[in-house]
């Protein structure tokens, strides 16, 4: 990490592995539940390449491995076979506890900066909003947890319009400022100077089944503005890669949703759909086109930068 660490700032995009998806599929075997073996070999792939910028989190769930210790062989598998930026665990404030531990252990004597003694921020993890409008115990003491280690907090509503927000575009964003902002206040009340990230995910739903949609121009919209007033604010800038039907598809709108200026972070999550239900699915070969698209922006952006 040390060697990789990346600061996060304006004009900066970082790619990130996809985020707590449970099932996976591949050529081989087909759809199924993800193990230990999987989750490595998704770190693996993440380490092997320079495009993406940061290990992930529970990039997949090992459901082989029981509840109560999963966190613990996850953030171990993050340590040993990589050394890129990893996420902590969010879902109990006690294992966000343990995440902050490890870290102390596998970065040793550089956890606390000597000239002022406090701790580096060795990791930035993802608490979601439960919209409309509320944090739930879980997230909240994972962001307490990691607000008084001086870690990073990504402050991410994840919001469907027209079921958890207004269903227009304005209202949807407008929502997304009010739950990122408040959650980031209470970060700085916690722990001045603390770092945080305002994030956003955003999409719709069908008014006419009441199913969640992907893919549509609402959601980039949505995000674009969030996107905006991160800039407007000055603040690093988290979003995600919407899941959309078929892998061409998936590839054609991820070049829009890789637009938004200001943009410091995006999370590549991997998608599909399968018989009408939305299942999170990250499979191994769209991951590597994934990653050949992330090479892609990261040239562009680069050369839009220079031109600015």
């Amino acid at each position: 990490f040390s060697s990789r660490r990346r600061h996060t700032r304006l004009r900066t995009v970082t790619g990130v592995q996809t985020c707590a998806l449970p099932i996976l599929r591949d050529l081989d075997r087909g759809r199924r539940y993800g193990t230990i073996e999987d989750f490595r070999n998704f770190v693996k792939l993440t380490y092997s390449t320079p495009y993406l910028h940061h290990s992930g989190g529970t990039v997949c769930e090992p459901v082989d491995l029981p509840v109560n210790k999963r966190h613990l062989d996850m953030l171990y598998s993050h340590i040993k076979y990589s050394d890129k930026a990893f996420m902590g665990s969010v879902t109990a404030p006690e294992r966000a506890a343990d995440s902050v531990e490890m870290a102390k252990i596998a970065f040793a004597d550089r956890y606390l900066d000597p000239l002022t003694g406090k701790p580096n921020t060795v990791l930035v993890s993802l608490i979601n909003v439960n919209s409309p409008m509320t944090y739930d115990a879980t997230m909240l003491g994972a962001l307490k947890v990691y607000a008084k280690a001086n870690q990073g907090n990504l402050v991410t509503p994840f919001i469907l319009a027209g079921a958890m927000a207004p269903v227009t575009v304005a209202g949807t964003a407008t929502q997304t400022l009010a739950e990122a902002l408040a959650g980031m206040a209470l970060v700085q009340l916690i722990n001045p100077g603390a770092p945080v990230i305002f994030g956003s995910f955003a999409s719709s739903m069908s008014m006419q089944s009441g199913a969640p949609t992907f893919g549509t121009p609402e959601g980039s919209l949505a995000i674009f503005g969030a996107a905006q007033l991160a800039r407007r604010m000055k603040m690093p800038f988290h979003t995600v890669i919407g899941p959309v039907l078929q892998l061409s598809q998936n590839i054609f709108l991820c070049c829009f949703w890789f637009q938004p200026e200001g943009v410091a972070r995006k999370i590549n999550a991997v998608l599909s759909v399968d018989d009408g239900y939305i299942k999170f699915i990250p499979e191994f070969f769209q991951l590597i086109l994934l990653i050949q698209l992330a090479g892609e922006g990261k040239r562009i952006f680069k050369l839009h930068f220079l031109n600015r």
